[in-house]
């Protein structure tokens, strides 16, 4: 099935290829070469959690796929497939008008907080975003909008309104998560807008209005259930900086879903300290029900040694304190391929 979508992929964007030089020789090799970029990424590892009843597991945490098509300079298509769910992910076509307009429609990232949109390959945690993002962004903790990662069905403008300083992001979604279509024919509005004040300094704030549909029920917000319309709306400020000595990146995310708040904020930081291997560190807490004083505190700290390219393993430790059960320590080990 992979082999037919991908191959599939490959035919379109050569056809549509050739139909803008329909008057030159076909070269399959420099058609491929330069059009069509196949990349995959794999991560898995251990994890064991010393909990009242410890568990311990080998754990394949994902294996993804996607084939990016330029058919024009300007114009971009884009699979991603999920070996492990078996899901697509991402499934959008982009074009490019001008350096300030660019449009997205499809299945893609939307572009709520900093961590969302960077590939877990790219993020320092094994466990990928912070607990703010993960829950606000539908990246998985939330249980009323359920494990969406981060991604939504939508068309999205972005641009860069100067060159290198300022850019935006703005796009009208379902709110339903991948693959689905929208259950209360309300959408969610999402924007970013990055400030790069200097080099190697982004400045990032973002928002999200909507309404949500509930697919489960959440410890946090009981009063919702399965299949109540309810608000939510999310907003977040932070700030992401990146030099050759270190890398530093911190925000505060907040938002309300019905009549309950949440907030959350991180600082997660990496630092090399000799060829190849950093240390990584971060600080992170969510309370999920304000009111209800519901929250959790997790103190992460870990080695990373990256052996080839994009190609890394990891080793890290936590101490996860929440206040609606009892603390506990989990170690945790990764290797990521990437190419």
């Amino acid at each position: 099935m992979k082999k037919f979508v991908l191959s599939s992929f490959a035919l379109l964007c050569a056809t549509m290829s050739f139909a803008q030089e329909a008057k030159k020789p076909i070269d399959w090799n420099g058609l491929l070469k330069n059009r069509l970029q196949l990349h995959a990424y794999a991560q898995g590892g251990f994890t064991y959690q010393e909990k009242a009843n410890p568990n311990n597991s080998f754990e394949l945490k994902r294996v993804i796929l996607f084939a990016v098509g330029r058919i024009t300079e300007n114009w971009t298509v884009m699979l991603m497939h999920n070996v492990v769910s078996g899901a697509f992910q991402e499934y959008w076509t982009d074009y490019r008008f001008h350096p300030a307009l660019g449009i997205r429609v499809g299945q893609m990232k939307t572009p709520f907080s900093i961590e969302n949109p960077i590939a877990p390959t790219e993020l320092e945690m094994i466990s990928v975003c912070s607990q703010a993002s993960t829950y606000l962004s539908g990246v998985g903790s939330d249980q009323l909008y359920g494990p969406q990662i981060g991604r939504d069905l939508g068309i999205m403008i972005y641009g860069d309104i100067v060159p290198g300083t300022l850019k935006y992001e703005l796009g009208v979604y379902n709110g339903q998560g991948i693959n689905k279509k929208d259950a209360n024919n309300q959408k969610d509005v999402i924007g970013k807008l990055t400030v790069t004040p200097t080099k190697g300094l982004d400045v990032v704030g973002s928002f999200q209005v909507g309404k949500g549909h509930a697919v489960g029920t959440s410890i946090f917000n009981p009063t919702i259930k399965v299949g109540d319309d309810y608000t939510r709306n999310r907003w977040s400020l932070g700030a992401m900086y990146k030099s050759p000595e270190f890398n530093l990146r911190a925000e505060y995310l907040a938002g309300k879903d019905g009549d309950v708040k949440s907030e959350g904020y991180y600082a997660t930081g990496c630092v090399p300290v000799a060829k190849n291997f950093d240390i990584v560190a971060s600080y992170d807490k969510m309370t999920y029900n304000k009111q209800a004083g519901m929250k959790q505190t997790n103190y992460v700290a870990g080695l990373q040694y990256w052996f080839y390219k994009e190609c890394r393993i990891q080793l890290q430790y936590s101490r996860c304190e929440p206040s609606f059960t009892d603390g506990y320590n989990k170690i945790e080990a990764q290797m990521q391929f990437s190419f």
